[in-house]
Protein backbone atom coordinates (compact mmCIF):
# COMPACT_ATOMS: atom_id res chain seq x y z
CA UNK A 1 0.00 0.00 0.00
CA UNK A 2 2.79 2.31 0.88
CA UNK A 3 4.10 1.61 -3.17
CA UNK A 4 1.11 2.82 -4.42
CA UNK A 5 0.65 6.02 -2.21
CA UNK A 6 3.79 7.29 -3.27
CA UNK A 7 3.02 7.20 -6.94
CA UNK A 8 1.97 9.98 -9.05
CA UNK A 9 -1.43 10.15 -9.69
CA UNK A 10 -0.52 9.63 -13.56
CA UNK A 11 1.45 6.23 -12.56
CA UNK A 12 -1.86 5.44 -10.33
CA UNK A 13 -4.15 5.86 -13.61
CA UNK A 14 -1.36 3.80 -15.54
CA UNK A 15 -2.08 1.26 -13.62
CA UNK A 16 -5.89 1.00 -13.39
CA UNK A 17 -5.85 0.95 -17.17
CA UNK A 18 -3.24 -1.35 -17.59
CA UNK A 19 -4.81 -4.09 -15.38
CA UNK A 20 -7.68 -4.88 -17.07
CA UNK A 21 -5.24 -4.68 -20.23
CA UNK A 22 -3.19 -7.31 -19.00
CA UNK A 23 -6.93 -9.61 -18.23
CA UNK A 24 -8.00 -8.89 -21.01
CA UNK A 25 -4.87 -9.97 -23.04
CA UNK A 26 -4.44 -12.91 -21.15
CA UNK A 27 -8.14 -13.91 -21.85
CA UNK A 28 -8.01 -12.88 -24.92
CA UNK A 29 -4.83 -15.65 -25.49
CA UNK A 30 -6.40 -18.17 -23.88
CA UNK A 31 -10.19 -18.20 -25.71
CA UNK A 32 -7.75 -17.75 -28.79
CA UNK A 33 -5.53 -21.04 -27.69
CA UNK A 34 -8.68 -22.60 -27.09
CA UNK A 35 -10.35 -21.86 -30.54
CA UNK A 36 -7.16 -23.19 -32.30
CA UNK A 37 -7.10 -26.45 -30.99
CA UNK A 38 -10.56 -26.41 -31.63
CA UNK A 39 -10.01 -25.73 -35.30
CA UNK A 40 -7.46 -28.35 -35.36
CA UNK A 41 -9.46 -30.92 -33.52
CA UNK A 42 -12.23 -30.64 -36.44
CA UNK A 43 -9.98 -30.23 -39.07
CA UNK A 44 -8.56 -33.95 -37.71
CA UNK A 45 -11.89 -35.08 -37.20
CA UNK A 46 -12.63 -34.13 -41.29
CA UNK A 47 -9.68 -35.77 -42.05
CA UNK A 48 -10.04 -38.73 -40.40
CA UNK A 49 -14.07 -39.23 -40.71
CA UNK A 50 -12.60 -38.94 -44.66
CA UNK A 51 -10.19 -41.76 -44.49
CA UNK A 52 -13.08 -43.47 -42.55
CA UNK A 53 -15.52 -43.61 -45.47
CA UNK A 54 -12.84 -44.60 -48.33
CA UNK A 55 -11.77 -47.73 -45.21
CA UNK A 56 -15.52 -48.56 -44.60
CA UNK A 57 -15.91 -48.77 -48.96
CA UNK A 58 -13.28 -51.18 -49.00
CA UNK A 59 -14.74 -52.96 -45.81
CA UNK A 60 -17.67 -53.58 -47.88
CA UNK A 61 -16.00 -54.65 -50.90
CA UNK A 62 -14.11 -57.03 -48.58
CA UNK A 63 -17.24 -58.32 -47.54
CA UNK A 64 -18.09 -59.15 -50.82
CA UNK A 65 -15.45 -61.22 -51.82
CA UNK A 66 -14.91 -62.62 -49.01
CA UNK A 67 -19.12 -64.48 -49.67
CA UNK A 68 -17.90 -64.95 -53.10
CA UNK A 69 -15.10 -66.91 -51.68
CA UNK A 70 -16.81 -69.18 -49.49
CA UNK A 71 -18.69 -70.51 -52.47
CA UNK A 72 -15.94 -70.76 -54.52
CA UNK A 73 -13.88 -72.64 -52.06
CA UNK A 74 -16.82 -74.58 -51.11
CA UNK A 75 -17.75 -75.95 -54.70
CA UNK A 76 -14.43 -76.61 -55.54
CA UNK A 77 -14.05 -73.61 -57.78
CA UNK A 78 -17.22 -74.98 -59.92
CA UNK A 79 -19.21 -72.01 -58.55
CA UNK A 80 -18.65 -68.35 -58.71
CA UNK A 81 -15.54 -68.31 -60.46
CA UNK A 82 -16.62 -65.12 -62.70
CA UNK A 83 -18.35 -63.51 -59.92
CA UNK A 84 -15.12 -63.62 -57.78
CA UNK A 85 -12.65 -62.44 -60.28
CA UNK A 86 -15.48 -59.90 -61.20
CA UNK A 87 -15.67 -58.70 -57.30
CA UNK A 88 -12.02 -58.54 -56.81
CA UNK A 89 -11.82 -56.49 -59.75
CA UNK A 90 -13.97 -54.08 -57.34
CA UNK A 91 -11.83 -54.60 -54.31
CA UNK A 92 -9.00 -53.61 -55.87
CA UNK A 93 -10.60 -50.35 -56.69
CA UNK A 94 -11.51 -49.37 -53.46
CA UNK A 95 -7.75 -50.77 -52.42
CA UNK A 96 -6.23 -48.31 -54.67
CA UNK A 97 -8.63 -45.68 -53.42
CA UNK A 98 -7.35 -46.35 -50.12
CA UNK A 99 -3.99 -46.36 -50.84
CA UNK A 100 -4.06 -42.93 -52.11
CA UNK A 101 -6.05 -41.61 -49.16
CA UNK A 102 -3.84 -43.17 -46.41
CA UNK A 103 -0.87 -41.61 -48.74
CA UNK A 104 -1.99 -37.80 -47.44
CA UNK A 105 -3.12 -38.86 -43.81
CA UNK A 106 -1.37 -38.18 -41.02
CA UNK A 107 -2.03 -38.71 -37.18
CA UNK A 108 -0.92 -37.21 -34.24
CA UNK A 109 -2.15 -40.63 -32.27
CA UNK A 110 0.25 -43.82 -31.99
CA UNK A 111 -2.25 -46.10 -31.94
CA UNK A 112 -3.87 -45.22 -34.98
CA UNK A 113 -0.75 -44.93 -36.85
CA UNK A 114 -0.28 -48.66 -35.35
CA UNK A 115 -3.53 -49.79 -36.78
CA UNK A 116 -2.82 -48.10 -39.80
CA UNK A 117 0.14 -49.74 -40.44
CA UNK A 118 -1.24 -53.23 -39.54
CA UNK A 119 -3.49 -52.70 -42.00
CA UNK A 120 -1.13 -52.19 -44.78
CA UNK A 121 0.65 -54.65 -43.93
CA UNK A 122 -2.43 -57.10 -44.36
CA UNK A 123 -4.22 -55.88 -47.33
CA UNK A 124 -0.61 -56.69 -49.32
CA UNK A 125 -0.91 -60.11 -48.41
CA UNK A 126 -4.07 -59.93 -50.59
CA UNK A 127 -2.65 -61.13 -53.65
CA UNK A 128 -1.15 -64.07 -52.13
CA UNK A 129 -3.90 -65.22 -50.16
CA UNK A 130 -6.11 -64.94 -53.54
CA UNK A 131 -3.32 -67.10 -55.11
CA UNK A 132 -3.44 -69.87 -52.45
CA UNK A 133 -7.65 -69.71 -52.59
CA UNK A 134 -7.24 -70.53 -56.04
CA UNK A 135 -5.22 -73.33 -55.79
CA UNK A 136 -7.28 -74.43 -53.32
CA UNK A 137 -4.20 -74.58 -50.44
CA UNK A 138 -5.91 -72.87 -47.51
CA UNK A 139 -9.39 -74.56 -45.94
CA UNK A 140 -12.36 -72.30 -45.99
CA UNK A 141 -11.64 -71.42 -42.12
CA UNK A 142 -8.68 -70.31 -42.98
CA UNK A 143 -9.45 -68.06 -46.61
CA UNK A 144 -13.01 -67.03 -44.03
CA UNK A 145 -10.71 -66.01 -41.06
CA UNK A 146 -8.01 -63.76 -43.03
CA UNK A 147 -10.76 -61.89 -44.69
CA UNK A 148 -12.48 -61.52 -41.12
CA UNK A 149 -9.41 -60.52 -38.96
CA UNK A 150 -8.64 -57.76 -41.96
CA UNK A 151 -11.67 -56.48 -41.70
CA UNK A 152 -11.83 -56.45 -37.62
CA UNK A 153 -8.38 -54.24 -38.00
CA UNK A 154 -9.96 -51.41 -40.40
CA UNK A 155 -13.31 -51.72 -38.70
CA UNK A 156 -11.29 -50.80 -35.24
CA UNK A 157 -9.56 -47.90 -37.23
CA UNK A 158 -13.44 -46.59 -37.42
CA UNK A 159 -13.73 -47.14 -34.18
CA UNK A 160 -11.51 -44.42 -33.17
CA UNK A 161 -14.02 -41.59 -34.79
CA UNK A 162 -15.90 -42.18 -31.63
CA UNK A 163 -12.79 -40.57 -28.82
CA UNK A 164 -12.18 -37.39 -31.71
CA UNK A 165 -15.61 -36.99 -31.87
CA UNK A 166 -17.28 -33.80 -30.56
CA UNK A 167 -19.22 -34.32 -27.51
CA UNK A 168 -22.72 -33.63 -29.21
CA UNK A 169 -21.49 -35.95 -31.80
CA UNK A 170 -20.20 -38.60 -29.92
CA UNK A 171 -23.87 -40.90 -29.98
CA UNK A 172 -24.05 -40.85 -33.74
CA UNK A 173 -20.81 -42.06 -34.04
CA UNK A 174 -21.27 -45.01 -31.69
CA UNK A 175 -24.77 -45.49 -33.71
CA UNK A 176 -22.53 -45.92 -36.64
CA UNK A 177 -19.85 -47.88 -35.13
CA UNK A 178 -22.80 -50.21 -34.19
CA UNK A 179 -24.63 -50.44 -37.34
CA UNK A 180 -21.16 -51.29 -39.49
CA UNK A 181 -19.99 -53.82 -37.13
CA UNK A 182 -23.36 -55.66 -37.10
CA UNK A 183 -23.38 -55.46 -41.04
CA UNK A 184 -19.71 -57.25 -40.28
CA UNK A 185 -21.41 -59.84 -38.58
CA UNK A 186 -24.12 -60.42 -41.26
CA UNK A 187 -21.00 -60.78 -43.60
CA UNK A 188 -19.78 -63.42 -42.35
CA UNK A 189 -23.03 -65.33 -41.44
CA UNK A 190 -23.50 -65.38 -45.13
CA UNK A 191 -20.01 -66.27 -46.03
CA UNK A 192 -20.28 -69.35 -43.16
CA UNK A 193 -23.85 -70.04 -44.44
CA UNK A 194 -22.76 -69.89 -48.37
CA UNK A 195 -20.12 -72.38 -47.77
CA UNK A 196 -22.12 -74.57 -46.13
CA UNK A 197 -24.51 -74.76 -48.93
CA UNK A 198 -22.10 -75.17 -51.50
CA UNK A 199 -20.51 -77.97 -49.39
CA UNK A 200 -24.06 -79.27 -48.75
CA UNK A 201 -23.44 -79.97 -45.34
CA UNK A 202 -23.03 -78.02 -41.99
CA UNK A 203 -20.40 -79.24 -39.37
CA UNK A 204 -21.43 -79.02 -36.00
CA UNK A 205 -19.00 -75.87 -35.17
CA UNK A 206 -20.10 -73.98 -38.54
CA UNK A 207 -23.68 -74.03 -37.28
CA UNK A 208 -22.72 -73.37 -33.92
CA UNK A 209 -20.71 -70.08 -35.50
CA UNK A 210 -23.16 -68.98 -37.27
CA UNK A 211 -25.84 -69.40 -34.19
CA UNK A 212 -23.16 -67.03 -32.09
CA UNK A 213 -22.22 -64.39 -35.32
CA UNK A 214 -26.43 -64.17 -35.34
CA UNK A 215 -26.48 -63.12 -31.80
CA UNK A 216 -24.00 -60.55 -31.71
CA UNK A 217 -25.33 -59.25 -34.87
CA UNK A 218 -28.55 -58.87 -32.91
CA UNK A 219 -26.76 -56.91 -29.71
CA UNK A 220 -25.18 -54.65 -32.31
CA UNK A 221 -28.26 -54.05 -34.25
CA UNK A 222 -30.14 -53.43 -30.88
CA UNK A 223 -27.02 -51.00 -29.67
CA UNK A 224 -27.71 -49.24 -33.04
CA UNK A 225 -31.33 -48.97 -32.46
CA UNK A 226 -30.55 -47.84 -28.49
CA UNK A 227 -27.65 -44.90 -30.04
CA UNK A 228 -30.21 -43.65 -33.13
CA UNK A 229 -33.41 -43.34 -30.74
CA UNK A 230 -31.53 -41.70 -27.92
CA UNK A 231 -30.05 -39.20 -30.09
CA UNK A 232 -33.40 -38.69 -31.74
CA UNK A 233 -35.04 -37.95 -28.91
CA UNK A 234 -32.08 -35.37 -27.52
CA UNK A 235 -32.34 -33.66 -30.28
CA UNK A 236 -36.22 -33.01 -29.95
CA UNK A 237 -35.84 -31.58 -26.88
Amino acid sequence: MKILNNLAFKQKLFLLVLLPLICCLYFGILNLTQTINNQHKLSAGQKFLSLAVVNNSLVHELQKERGMTAVFIGSKGKKFANELSNQRRLTDQANTKMTKALSSFSSEDSEVNDIIAIITIELNKLASMRNKIDNFSLSLSEALGYYTNQNNKMLRFTGFFINISPKKLVKHALSYYNFIEAKERAGIERAVASGGFSENKFTTAAYQKFIRLNAKQETYLEQFLFCLLYTSDAADE
